[in-house]
C-alpha cells in the first residue's frame, strides 16, 4: 500500500510540475483588412509560474511569405526581426512580467491569405508550450484601386541616422508622409508639397530602431515601408 500511495504523490507532482505556468492574449490573432491597409497586431505572454521563467520559440508555420507584394516584421521585447527566424530565445521574466510578439504587416495591394504560428515553450522544460497564431486575409473590395502597383518611390539612405529622402514624392499632389514608431505611435508627419518634394526627411530627434514610413494620398495608402533609424 505504501509503494502505491508514493507512486500516486509522485504522478501528481509530476502533472504539475509540467501544467502550464504561462498565459497568452490569444491563442489566434489576426483579421480581415483592405489590400491597402496595414496590420499590427500584438499577443503578450505573461510569466504565472511564481517564480522565475525562460521562455524560446520556434517558428511552426509561415505562409505569409507565399504572397508576393506582402512585407512582414517580427518585433518582440528583445528586439525586431526582418526576417523571421526558426528558432530563437524568448527571453527570462520573473513571476507577473510580461514580453510580447508583435507582427507587422503590409499587404502591398495584394489580395491574399498568410499565417504565422509560434510554439512558445519553457526552455528547460519544452513540455510547457502553447501555440500562437496569425491569420491575415488581405481583400480587395469592389471599387478599390490597386493604387500600390501604380507607384514607385525609394526611401534612402537606409539605414540612415540624421536625414532620408524619399524618391517619387514629386508626383503627389495631395497627400502626406508619416512615420510610425514599432509601437504604432506616430512620430512625424508632414503635407507633401513643393517644400518636402526637395528636400530630406530629418529623423535625427529619433531613437535607434525601427520604424514605418507611410505615403497618403487622397487618403489612402500608397507605399509604406520600414526604415532603420541608426
Amino acid at each position: 500500500m505504501k509503494k502505491i500511495i508514493l507512486s500516486f504523490g509522485l504522478m501528481v507532482f509530476s502533472i504539475t510540475s509540467f501544467s502550464q505556468n504561462f498565459s497568452v492574449t490569444a491563442d489566434t490573432m489576426g483579421g480581415t483588412y483592405n489590400v491597402n491597409d496595414y496590420a499590427s497586431d500584438y499577443n503578450f505572454i505573461v510569466n504565472n509560474s511564481g517564480g522565475q521563467l525562460n521562455l524560446s520559440f520556434d517558428l511552426l508555420t509561415n505562409t505569409i511569405s507565399n504572397n508576393a507584394g506582402w512585407s512582414v516584421t517580427l518585433c518582440t521585447h528583445l528586439l525586431c526581426m526582418p526576417s523571421i527566424p526558426s528558432t530563437d530565445a524568448f527571453g527570462s521574466f520573473a513571476d507577473g512580467e510580461q514580453g510580447f510578439f508583435n507582427i507587422h504587416l503590409g499587404f502591398g495591394g495584394t489580395p491574399g491569405t498568410g499565417e504565422i504560428s509560434f510554439r512558445v515553450y519553457e526552455t528547460t522544460n519544452p513540455s510547457n508550450a502553447d501555440t500562437i497564431v496569425f491569420v491575415y486575409t488581405a481583400t480587395m473590395t469592389a471599387g478599390t484601386e490597386n493604387i500600390l502597383a501604380n507607384k514607385e518611390f525609394t526611401v534612402f539612405p537606409n539605414p540612415a541616422t540624421d536625414y532620408v529622402s524619399i524618391n517619387g514624392l514629386e508626383n503627389i499632389t495631395n497627400g502626406d508622409v508619416l512615420i510610425y514608431s514599432i509601437d504604432g505611435n506616430l512620430v512625424y508627419s508632414s503635407t507633401i508639397a513643393s517644400s518636402i518634394n526637395n528636400k530630406n526627411i530629418d529623423i535625427s530627434p529619433l531613437n535607434e530602431g525601427l520604424y514605418f514610413i507611410k505615403v497618403i494620398e487622397d487618403k489612402k495608402l500608397v507605399y509604406t515601408s520600414q526604415l532603420i533609424k541608426k
